[in-house]
């Protein structure tokens, strides 16, 4: 799963450019900010979304406050939350909870196997009996939409204990395809490898391929992100996000 990480503040800042979001954890602010505020942001169909907070579930009505609201208003189809001050152990454990729903669990059975006390706390949005990955395997309905995406998680399916090989396919479909998403994947894998020149290459190649100023805009904010972890100064991004 192409997935970006921000580890330079507390949350993503506002209005960063997240399209194609169908998995959002997040934490440690009172209430909904950074993408979440553009009002044409919607999460993909079935989104799994979820934000760590005391009070992120302390009402339900009001789609711009705290994050259990906001989030299913803007598309989620699940999310977990606290409607008053649980303290850090008492929380869902999201990893735990992400381990269970790759694994095929239903929502309610990863929900509950991450829960490490009951209490009141502690509440859960969405249809018990949904499992997100049920078709982790890449079959399923096929929508055009879903191409990029269904390939790359074949890819990583056929050679994922190969890295080399699997670069190497990624590097010829995106050449074939002239996917965007396809090479911001590959710029991804090799930031997360510590290969920035090559990261920076291709966020470099994806903004080029890509049409949306936004998605184009999410690959300048990358390059930042590698300069920033590499010591070097540049432009202040945040200021363009914040416009």
């Amino acid at each position: 799963i192409p997935t970006v990480v921000d580890r330079f503040n507390d949350t993503l800042p506002t209005n960063y450019p997240m399209t194609d979001a169908a998995l959002y954890y997040g934490w440690y602010e009172y209430g909904v900010n950074g993408p979440f505020l553009n009002p044409s942001f919607r999460f993909r169909p079935g989104a799994v979304a979820m934000h760590l907070h005391s009070f992120s579930a302390e009402q339900i009505r009001d789609p711009n406050k705290n994050w259990s609201a906001a989030l299913l208003s803007r598309g989620a189809a699940c999310t977990i939350g606290n409607v008053y001050e649980p303290y850090l152990g008492v929380t869902h454990y999201f990893d735990i909870l992400h381990k269970r729903l790759l694994a095929g669990s239903t929502f309610a059975e990863a929900a509950w196997a991450a829960m490490p006390a009951v209490s009141w706390q502690g509440v859960v949005f969405g249809d018990p009996l949904y499992r997100p990955y049920l078709h982790l395997d890449a079959d399923g309905e096929n929508r055009p939409e879903d191409n990029d995406y269904r390939a790359l998680r074949l890819a990583a399916m056929e050679w994922g204990s190969k890295p080399d090989e699997m670069q190497r396919q990624l590097e010829k479909a995106t050449e074939r395809t002239g996917s965007g998403i396809m090479a911001e994947a590959i710029a991804l894998r090799f930031r997360e490898a510590n290969s920035t020149s090559e990261a920076v290459m291709w966020f470099r190649k994806a903004k080029n391929l890509y049409v949306s100023d936004s998605d184009k805009f999410r690959q300048d904010f990358s390059v930042i992100g590698v300069d920033r972890a590499e010591g070097r100064s540049g432009f202040d991004g945040l200021k363009l996000l914040r416009v």
